[in-house]
């Protein structure tokens, strides 16, 4: 078939050598183009860099970093002007390269000034536009009242770009549901379901087990939003009644307090002693060190209060880990039914600590729940197989096959 040519916008993007770029849409968005240049299509990517503009080949994709403010902040003004920087550069490079489709993350709408003017331009009308969903803050924010005014302007950003696109791409119904009821999206709206995608091969269950250390593990941002308060609340209140060989590990950077210090520190000031010296912090480490992480652990905890498909829950799962999960946005569809990893309420402690001891007890309930997780990601996650959809779908909005 003819290879695709394909520009993606993304907010975020890893540096060659890791760093700057271990958010979930950098995660994202690299696993995709890697995937799909490696499939033969033409892949380029539009991002950020606080250190000027750099143009570079990663693998076969094509980067061009355009500059930005190196403060990352939801501020309106620094959403704006992304977006207008964003513009300028897209409407350069469409003027030099024919492009089959542009692929927008939704968050923070960075190709909203890109829509304001794409109908006064030929030019820009010419490839197709995708939108993708990424995260479903800003609509649990709105239904709760918790937007700020930034907020609220910049969701209002991302309803036009929304209404305006071709088609959405959503990982899964839950997000797509909540997206569309908080920006007012008619129904009719074209949309198209494609999941994150996950390296089985890279990602995959340890050999060796670790007896002398029961590990509880978790991966990602230490903030509220994420639930660490409530995961070390939980570890805390079952710490006596498990062995001393259970420990809790946290791996991830931590959000800052107003106070000066981190989330984390504030967290565990309080605790006692005994609680504190089986709870170990690592920060933020590159993706491909995460592996040794996951494969140390004997269950994998996830708390969030809000979520899209989270790729350190896809991460978890392909390491073969059985799963504690807050039963909000995509993740139930993540998980399956028939799933013996256990999902609870979240913010319900009591239920999360129980349900930690479950684990801990029912060698064989993990087991049960390790094995279905790193089958449903192979199935239905792995890089191939979303790969495949995703190119499916490509192939059908442009009509390109042959």
């Amino acid at each position: 078939m003819k290879p695709l040519s394909i520009l993606f916008v993304t907010y975020e993007y890893p540096y060659p050598d890791g760093a700057f770029g271990g958010s979930g849409i950098a995660t994202t968005y690299y696993e995709l183009t890697q995937g799909l240049a490696q499939r033969g299509h033409d892949i380029t990517v539009l991002t950020h860099s606080p250190e000027g503009e750099l143009s570079y080949i990663d693998g076969h994709v094509k980067v061009w970093r355009i500059p930005s403010d190196p403060m990352r902040s939801d501020a309106y003004p620094r959403v704006r002007s992304r977006s207008r920087a964003v513009a300028q550069a897209l409407e350069q490079l469409l003027q030099r390269y024919a492009y089959d489709i542009v692929q927008f993350a939704e968050f923070n709408a960075e190709g909203y000034d890109f829509f304001q003017v794409r109908n006064t331009n030929p030019l820009l009308r010419k490839p197709k536009v995708v939108v993708r969903l990424h995260s479903s803050s800003k609509p649990y924010k709105k239904q709760h009242r918790l937007l700020t005014p930034d907020e609220e302007r910049n969701l209002r950003m991302e309803r036009k770009q929304l209404q305006r696109c071709d088609l959405v791409i959503s990982p899964c119904q839950a997000t797509w549901d909540a997206v569309r009821r908080a920006v007012g999206l008619d129904q009719t709206k074209p949309v198209a379901f494609v999941g994150n995608a996950i390296d089985a091969t890279l990602f995959n269950p340890s050999t060796k087990t670790n007896k002398e250390r029961f590990v509880f593990g978790y991966v990602g941002k230490l903030s509220q939003a994420k639930g660490v308060d409530t995961i070390i609340q939980a570890f805390a209140q079952i710490a006596d009644r498990c062995g001393p060989e259970a420990e809790l590990h946290l791996v991830g950077r931590p959000k800052s307090a107003g106070d000066g210090t981190n989330y984390y520190t504030r967290l565990i000031k309080g605790l006692p002693k005994s609680v504190r010296r089986r709870i170990h912090h690592v920060n933020y480490v590159p993706r491909h060190e995460l592996i040794q992480h996951y494969q140390s652990f004997r269950t994998f905890l996830f708390g969030s209060r809000n979520e899209n498909v989270p790729n350190t829950l896809l991460e978890a799962m392909a390491c073969g880990l059985p799963v504690i999960a807050s039963r909000v946005g995509g993740v139930p569809e993540l998980l399956g039914e028939g799933n013996p990893s256990i999902m609870y309420d979240y913010g319900d402690v009591p239920a999360l600590g129980e349900a930690m001891l479950t684990m801990y007890k029912d060698d064989k309930l993990r087991k049960r729940a390790g094995k279905h997780n790193r089958r449903r990601v192979a199935a239905h996650y792995d890089a191939a197989v979303i790969l495949e959809a995703c190119e499916a779908v490509y192939r059908r909005l442009t009509g390109i096959y042959m």
